[in-house]
């Protein structure tokens, strides 16, 4: 009897400790979560602050007296005006693997968004969209689109409900 009560006590010695790491693991995970949920807002929020600014000085202002935009710096960004639209990841509206994006992730709604083949060297970055946020550029949209970026919506009736408007798009660099 001896041995099953060392037994019975060493399981459940292991059994304390797997759950303690468990327990670690999820917190670490959640904290992440927590953190980087607030890096986007802020980072939406300067874009925000960005965009709303005049692109041109006006007659009071030279380029020596502009103020600063952001602390982003200006040759790691570009912006342009582009047309917005959205898909799901359905076979009709993507290709014959809708679970995997142009760089083999698993496409995210909220999250992944597509860009015309002219803009494929913003691939595996992040963009701020004016109205939307920040979304990651993990997908290509087909070549016959030009100067636009389709962002990635749950259902068919969230990608209706978005206008194909021309809005400010600003690449924010990879990594």
């Amino acid at each position: 009897m001896r041995i099953d009560r060392d037994v019975s006590e060493t399981l459940l010695i292991a059994i304390f400790f797997l759950l303690a790491i468990n327990t670690l693991l999820v917190a670490g995970q959640l904290w992440q979560s927590w953190n980087s949920a607030r890096a986007l807002e802020r980072q939406t929020e300067l874009m925000e602050q960005a965009a709303k600014q005049p692109d041109e000085p006006s007659d009071e202002e030279t380029e020596t007296e502009q103020p600063a935009r952001s602390n982003i710096q200006p040759s790691s960004v570009t912006a342009i005006k582009a047309r917005v639209t959205a898909y799901t990841a359905r076979i009709q509206e993507t290709d014959a693997d809708p679970g995997r994006t142009a760089i083999m992730e698993k496409p995210v709604p909220g999250w992944t968004c597509a860009v015309s083949r002219d803009l494929a060297h913003w691939l595996g970055g992040r963009i701020w969209i004016e109205g939307v946020g920040v979304r990651k550029v993990n997908d290509l949209m087909n070549e016959r689109f030009k100067r636009r970026v389709d962002i990635l919506v749950g259902k068919a009736k969230e990608a209706a409900s978005v206008t194909a408007d021309e809005r400010r798009v600003i690449f924010l660099g990879k990594g």
